[in-house]
């Protein structure tokens, strides 16, 4: 049987994971940054062979590969990567199928969370649905009647960068008052930073503005709780304007940010349906478990697809 494999290149760690029917996954972590982009491809091929002779039963098959950022889906190259310099115009699925011999799919990895929900949460279920993607940053996929919707030219659900607020805080992006300038682990740091300075409150001088501990401390501190509670409220707009948009059954939320908080999200779920109309009130809230893998997983889906696909003409 045809072996898949998924690659999840992120800024910190890329992925790896193998799978082929009746087996379970295999997966491996390591450091993106430790190698220039070309030599780090040719490692990740050079495993895939190893995984690929120890693991699967034929020398058939196919990877998919997920990127945090843009890439021409014509000629596979990249356009910009978050928080990833150095890649613009490498080709990751040139490189992959020159070491392996196999045929090589990219994606965008917020895509292939939304693809991994499509299999994994939906059963394929002809839905529609959000699916938003919180760490550092915000990022997502939309899913209409059963696909995953890329958009004319493949850029199609930036939620991050949807605008929440006129002249708001100001966004990495260059913009001001980006879903993204209030929600995640770097927007959430400078609103409690912002909010200390407001209300003159005092910490410890090592004290580190992590996600987890802001939140834990929110009822200690009026600053704290007061970041928390313009995070709550910009993601329910961020939510909101996109049920109003594309009428969904379902939201999905995954990604670390607050992941062990549930509350959170729960609360900001509540505080949308203030922002939608009525007849959208009946949508369905997920929080997605272990998404920290659903990013690489979605990339053995998208490989298995596309090769499907490709079979089948």
């Amino acid at each position: 049987m045809p072996c898949f494999f998924g690659i999840d290149i992120g800024a910190s760690f890329t992925k790896l994971a193998a799978h082929t029917e009746g087996k379970r996954y295999i997966f491996d972590r390591f450091e993106t940054a430790e190698l220039p982009p070309l030599l780090l491809l040719r490692k990740i091929g050079k495993q895939i062979l190893g995984l690929r002779e120890d693991f699967c039963s034929d020398s058939k098959g196919a990877i998919g590969v997920g990127i945090p950022g843009f890439f021409n889906r014509t000629t596979g190259k990249i356009i910009r990567l978050t928080n990833l310099p150095g890649w613009r115009e490498v080709a990751p699925t040139t490189v992959l199928s020159d070491e392996t011999d196999m045929p090589a799919y990219i994606e965008n990895d917020a895509n292939l969370f939304a693809l991994y929900v499509l299999f994994r949460e939906l059963k394929l279920e002809r839905a529609n649905a959000v699916c938003l993607v919180l760490g550092s940053g915000v990022g997502g996929g939309i899913i209409l009647d059963g696909k995953v919707y890329i958009g004319t030219k493949g850029f199609a659900s930036e939620p991050g960068h949807i605008i929440i607020q006129m002249d708001g805080e100001p966004c990495g992006c260059g913009k001001r008052g980006c879903l993204e300038a209030y929600v995640g682990g770097l927007a959430l740091e400078k609103l409690a930073k912002k909010q200390l300075e407001r209300t003159g409150e005092s910490l410890p001088y090592d004290f580190h503005f992590y996600p987890d501990e802001i939140y834990r401390l929110k009822d200690r501190h009026e600053a704290f709780n007061a970041a928390i509670s313009i995070s709550q409220k910009a993601l329910a707009i961020g939510m909101a304007n996109m049920v109003e948009i594309f009428d969904p059954e379902y939201i999905f939320i995954g990604g670390g940010f607050l992941s062990r908080y549930p509350d959170f999200y729960r609360r900001a779920f509540e505080i949308m349906r203030d922002y939608i109309s009525s007849p959208r009130r009946r949508i369905k809230f997920r929080l997605v478990k272990n998404s920290e893998q659903a990013a690489v997983k979605g990339a053995v889906y998208l490989a298995k697809t596309k090769s499907e696909e490709e079979e089948d003409e």
